[in-house]
């Protein structure tokens, strides 16, 4: 390619070059062909214009883009793809493009430092993107994309789609700041007594009295709940941090966002985030490994219902039983079935074969050919219509 453009004097950027060259896959009829159509939409050869002409976005702005969905900037995100003309992009290489960014920033999480989209962006943004994207947020991030795969490969509006998804990780919660808020809630000096103090009354002109003694007050129900309450909430907490041991991201993430509701001996009831069959998906197929830590912190609950905001109501989760077998005065045997009866189909009156005039029998021997003309087209009409939907050669058989 850097020979051709030598050749024809066409001015070019090398990293166009490589860009063409990756997009085409080692083709050079296809890389031929995208080289001759970047080479008339500018007076240079260059990647903004190799990426222009793919639908694609540049590394360093999409990565504006993700920044500022990790500081939940909602008007920033539906600025930004304004300014870099969102509609006028490739959808399917946006979606790969940020799955693969993405992928690159929780492999830096794990000390892996080989992407090569990440290697293309000024150490700037690096550092911020280290910075804001956790790794559990980025895992959180991933697991919605691939929820959604299915539905952004189906749908004809992929854009609109795409918009939808982005806002999406807006308003996801940062699993740290959680972790650091019930860290600063299990603090002593965070524990604030509840009872406020009255204010002191105004000093009354009235002769003042001898106080009458007042029965002992008996304490309400509610405010004698509130305690073990709060002992209920501590063990949920404690019950998560336990779940964190798991080595198990998106289990903890759920329960982490899960709020407790109240315990019922065996059931503990927690309301979810959001209502999503992943969530519930996961949360029954891991019930092994929550079951004991549940009993641990929870005495006498062995197992969980669940709601999530705008969702069904309780529903428990499901617990595996044997089936019994159907008694024999249970079972049900099926009706003998009558063999359909054969449908009898009108056939109609046959028709009886052609006969030959004597006078055409003279003419037309057995075996001659016969060539159809204006003039004896009305003596053969059958052989016409014939004739006029299979070309061919026609011969009298009697």
């Amino acid at each position: 390619l850097k020979t051709i453009c030598e050749k024809e004097s066409i001015a070019f950027d090398d990293d166009a070059l490589s860009l063409i060259i990756n997009e085409t896959s080692g083709s050079a009829r296809d890389a031929l062909n995208l080289l001759e159509q970047v080479r008339f939409s500018g007076e240079q050869v260059s990647a903004d214009d190799v990426r222009k002409a793919l639908g694609m976005l540049s590394p360093i702005k999409l990565a504006h883009v993700i920044i500022a969905m990790l500081e939940k900037k909602a008007d920033k995100v539906f600025e930004l793809l304004e300014k870099y003309s969102f509609k006028k992009l490739a959808a399917q290489r946006l979606w790969g493009l940020t799955l693969t960014m993405i992928r690159e920033l929780i492999w830096q999480t794990y000390g892996i430092t080989k992407g090569a989209t990440l290697a293309d962006l000024p150490e700037e943004e690096r550092a911020i993107l280290k910075q804001l994207g956790s790794r559990n947020r980025l895992h959180a991030i991933m697991q919605l994309m691939w929820n959604q795969e299915l539905i952004f490969l189906s749908t004809p509006y992929k854009h609109q789609f795409i918009e939808t998804v982005f806002l999406q990780v807006c308003e996801q919660v940062n699993i740290s700041e959680l972790s650091e808020l019930k860290a600063l809630l299990a603090s002593p000096q965070a524990r604030v007594q509840a009872a406020p103090s009255r204010a002191p009354l105004p000093p009354s002109r009235a002769p003042q009295t001898a106080p009458q003694p007042q029965p002992p007050a008996t304490p309400r129900a509610e405010h004698a709940s509130q305690p073990a309450q709060a002992g209920k909430t501590s063990a949920w907490q404690s019950f998560v941090a336990a779940i964190g041991t798991l080595n198990d991201p998106i289990l903890h993430s759920i329960f982490a966002q899960a709020q407790y509701e109240n315990t019922n001996a065996p059931n503990v009831a927690i309301r979810l985030k959001q209502a999503s069959s992943f969530f519930t998906d996961k949360i029954t197929e891991h019930k092994e490994a929550w079951r004991p830590l549940l009993a641990k912190y929870f005495p006498g609950c062995s197992n969980l219902t669940y709601t999530a905001a705008g969702g069904p109501p309780k529903r428990p989760a499901r617990v595996a039983t044997t089936a019994r077998a159907p008694l024999p005065s249970e079972i049900k045997r099926p009706a003998p079935q009558q063999a359909p009866a054969q449908k009898q189909f009108y056939q109609g009156p046959k028709r009886q074969k052609a006969q030959l005039t004597p006078q055409l029998q003279k003419r037309l021997p057995q075996g001659a050919s016969l060539t159809l003309t204006e003039q004896n087209e009305a003596e053969w009409p059958q052989a016409a219509l014939i004739s006029s939907h299979f070309p061919g050669k026609l011969e009298i058989i009697t």
